[in-house]
């Protein structure tokens, strides 16, 4: 969570510094992209204090799709910290795992998937032919 503040604080300020006041030596994300880029997390960390872990997961993606798309807009200053932060996020925020369920729960006990179903292969077919008078 922590991160997602100082990722919406970056965002923040690299965006003010595109006025006309700006100095060569501050590096400014373009104004739009910071806001959207902002937005995108204000919404991640919002989702993540209500434990909403799969539309987190998702609204992640979307920030990191963003940022790529914004790659080369962005001053390199800023870009590589950016970019980090963002994968990281991709990386530690995740859907969890359904539970698996055991074989025997599902199919019965003894009705594992495959057990008894078909042929083996060391099997051979027996052929009684019974005689004519016997």
């Amino acid at each position: 969570m922590r991160r997602l503040v100082l990722l919406a604080a970056v965002l923040a300020l690299a965006g003010c510094g595109g006025g006309s006041e700006a100095t060569p030596s501050e590096p400014a994300i373009p104004a739009p992209i910071a806001e959207d880029l902002a937005a995108q997390s204000e919404e991640l960390a919002d989702l993540l204090a209500e434990v909403r872990t799969c539309d987190a997961a998702h609204a992640a993606d979307a920030l990191n799709d963003s940022v790529e798309r914004a790659a080369g807009q962005i001053p390199d200053a800023l870009e590589a910290e950016l970019s980090a932060v963002v994968a990281e996020l991709v990386d530690t925020v995740n859907c969890p795992q359904p539970e698996e369920e055991e074989e025997d729960d599902e199919n019965g006990p003894g009705k594992g998937k495959g057990k008894g179903k078909g042929k083996p292969d060391d099997v051979v077919p027996t052929v009684i032919v019974e005689e004519e008078g016997e």
